[in-house]
């Protein structure tokens, strides 16, 4: 596989979620995760759009693979309509290199394989080379906002610079000596 180009159920997985109706799944608040909150519609509807499947766990599963982590949450639903109240359960996933607003980072994610003794060395060099590639896009941005900066500093520079300079010709200068006593 091509390492600049994400897994493709991670592109799956991020098309899906862009399509998805609000109300069956959805990014959280700032992208850092998404919320399946109605997961058998998600499972009937939207999986096989992308998968060869309907099965909510086979999908959890294969999130598992790639390091995303999981919180099942409860929620109560109350149907107003009907005048009853059911519990309805939400599944938030989270990855620190799935993020809805810097996709780039997706390629950095790889799917775990069966652990072998030297694993944990292993997984250490891949969590190493994951921040890595994390911090070397957060410089990439940091420095494209300090070049931003400088130039909006030095375009303001030269504007204050004009505005000094055509004062002195609007302002008459007297010139004057003065006398010490």
């Amino acid at each position: 596989m091509d390492s600049s180009k994400p897994a493709l159920f991670l592109r799956k997985t991020w098309a899906m979620l862009e399509a998805c109706p609000p109300h069956v799944a959805a990014w959280t608040n700032g992208g850092a995760s998404f919320v399946i909150k109605l997961p058998k519609e998600f499972a009937a509807t939207m999986l096989p759009k992308y998968f060869k499947h309907r099965n909510f766990h086979s999908f959890v599963r294969q999130l598992n693979f790639y390091g995303f982590r999981k919180a099942k949450t409860d929620v109560l639903v109350v149907a107003l309509l009907a005048n009853e109240v059911k519990t309805s359960s939400s599944w938030e996933f989270h990855h620190n290199l799935f993020h809805q607003f810097r996709p780039h980072l997706m390629a950095a994610i790889t799917r775990k394989t069966k652990k072998t003794p030297h694993d944990d060395s292993t997984r250490n060099n891949s969590t190493f080379d994951q921040t890595k590639h994390e911090l070397r896009a957060e410089v990439g941005s940091i420095r494209a906002q300090l070049a931003t900066l400088t130039d909006q500093v030095a375009y303001l520079t030269r504007l204050m610079d004009e505005k000094h300079t055509s004062d002195l010709y609007t302002y008459p200068c007297y010139d004057t000596q003065l006398t010490v006593r």
